[in-house]
């Protein structure tokens, strides 16, 4: 099993000083993600995970549209 979760917030200044434009990027993006990984051996892997982010700003009228993702992975180590 895994599980992860990352929060991302834009200092002010990044937007005052024009490095970003408030009507197009996030302001902050909170993220989570559950997983399962299963190990056949020690050299094959596979994951699988589901990961959704919300974000606050990003649009011109509020916030940008959360997103979904399901992630697989097959990893052959040598």
């Amino acid at each position: 099993m895994a599980a992860r979760y990352a929060d991302l917030s834009v200092d002010r200044s990044a937007f005052d000083g024009g490095f970003a434009d408030i009507t197009k990027s996030a302001r902050q993006a909170r993220e989570w993600l559950v997983g399962v990984n299963w190990h056949l051996n020690r050299s094959n892997k596979f994951v699988f995970d589901y990961e959704q982010t919300h974000f606050t700003g990003g649009a011109g009228a509020g916030n940008r549209v959360t997103e979904r993702a399901i992630l697989t992975r097959y990893q052959i180590a040598f």
